[in-house]
């Protein structure tokens, strides 16, 4: 990630200007130390004494700056790394409320690269500003002995004068030289980029009402529009209390769709999905997203260890973690990790195979207990015995639980299966009922789910 901002950004910036810059400063450098040479050797003698001195201030200074932008350089990879794994995790972060949390830890990161851009920044100018005093401090010298040449007659007034004034050109060049070296040594910064995701408004909350102790879910001529395409048509479905739901339907048939809605990572473009007879935009939703948890089968884990992925920095007991960790089947893997627990996952969970990383996602959802479970696609990587396992402690809890999967054994744990087409409810009922009347049903057993 931080290749991809920095990197690319640098070079391109690099070959459409710092070189030819730089190849133009050397022509120039040549060509004045020419006319001063014609103009007066002498002068230029001490012109040409002070040009080591005037480069070794500035090129003594690389090392250490050359320290500063490493230093700087690696606050900038954690930071772009932080951004690129919340903006991957962002429906993880709303869904489980934890945008106030994830964001102080990224304002930390951008605080730290700050800080080191500034240190780095600071030394670069006082080091050119030194170099700069140099350049001025030379022509004064020049001045003063050439005046003496003047008086006894080995130079004319005009010469000195053009010499003296051709004189900064020399050291102008040094210092556009040094510059665009120290240019190709540093990382461009980008910070406007991330005041941008900084300054992005939260989203709305006009809701009052807490999560209903009945909370039973409805959707209401419920149609939604993703830019020009219609993706779900006059959608009505009602779910009971603590009923077990499975949406079958070929792909972009608008079962994530669907499930998106009711915990509002988007609102329906008409209708609208009711929960206890209220529009569930009448609820809090930090209540909603607390009650309501989706779990993807592609959900991404933080770079942290397994027991901060599952606990997300909220309070819960040993025995709550252990609970959760059981009945997500973590803990038959969980003995394979070097460290535990405590192993630390990688970026979006790389150390961790599919299985592993959704059975840590689904003890992430069950640890809090919700009202209502939706597993999209959330066991895809999980073998058949222990996806079987983690369904049979589901039953234990009191729940809704809606279900999006490709294996027939899945489906069959529903109490009702709700078919989609084209973003439209197509047959609703058991799963032996629409596998009797429904021949699209039938057809999409036969050839997509997995037995």
């Amino acid at each position: 990630m931080s290749r991809l901002l920095s990197d690319i950004e640098e070079n391109a910036y690099t070959m459409a200007l710092v070189l030819p810059t730089m190849c133009s400063n050397f022509l120039n450098l040549i060509v004045i130390s020419i006319i001063l040479t014609y103009l007066n050797w002498q002068l230029f003698l001490i012109v040409l004494a002070s040009l080591p001195f005037y480069w070794l201030i500035i090129r003594s200074s690389q090392t250490k700056l050359q320290n500063y932008s490493k230093i700087e350089r690696k606050s900038f990879g954690k930071l772009t790394s932080s951004i690129k794994e919340k903006l991957d995790g962002q429906l993880i972060i709303k869904v489980f409320g934890k945008t106030k949390y994830f964001s102080n830890s990224f304002s930390m990161d951008a605080e730290d690269w700050a800080t080191q851009a500034t240190k780095a920044g600071i030394f670069q100018i006082t080091i050119l500003n030194i170099a700069f005093f140099i350049s001025y401090v030379i022509p004064v010298i020049i001045l003063g002995f050439g005046g003496l040449l003047v008086i006894r007659g080995n130079m004319s007034l005009g010469t000195l004068i053009a010499f003296y004034s051709f004189v900064p050109w020399i050291y102008e060049p040094i210092g556009i030289i040094n510059e665009n070296l120290v240019q190709l040594q540093r990382a461009e910064p980008l910070a406007e980029r991330f005041f941008e995701i900084l300054d992005m408004p939260e989203e709305e909350d006009e809701g009052i009402y807490p999560f209903p102790k009945d909370y039973d879910v409805e959707y209401k001529n419920v149609s939604f529009k993703y830019r020009d395409e219609i993706v779900l048509k006059n959608i009505n479905l009602s779910i009971g209390k603590n009923e077990k739901v499975a949406l079958v339907g070929t792909s972009g048939s608008g079962k994530s769709t669907m499930v998106s809605l009711l915990v509002r990572l988007y609102d329906p473009t008409n209708g609208k999905i009711l929960l206890r007879n209220k529009n569930i935009n009448d609820y809090k939703l930090q209540e909603i997203r607390e009650k309501i948890k989706l779990v993807r089968g592609n959900e991404p884990l933080f770079n942290m260890t397994v027991k901060e992925n599952i606990m997300l920095d909220d309070e819960f007991t040993e025995e709550e973690f252990m609970k959760a960790v059981k009945k997500a089947k973590v803990d038959k893997f969980i003995g394979l990790l070097d460290e535990g627990y405590d192993t630390v996952v990688g970026e979006r969970g790389s150390k961790l195979s599919d299985g592993q990383r959704q059975r840590v996602a689904i003890g992430r959802a069950l640890i809090r207990e919700p009202k209502v479970l939706i597993l999209d696609e959330a066991t895809s990587g999980v073998d058949s015995q222990t996806e079987e396992e983690i369904f049979d402690e589901l039953k234990e809890y009191e729940m809704t639980l809606i279900i999006i999967s490709h294996r027939l054994s899945t489906i069959r744990k529903a109490g009702k299966v709700i078919l989609l087409k084209d973003g439209e409810i197509r047959g609703e009922g058991a799963h032996e009922e629409l596998l009797k009347n429904f021949p699209i049903y039938k057809e999409i057993i036969e050839s997509q789910l997995v037995v």
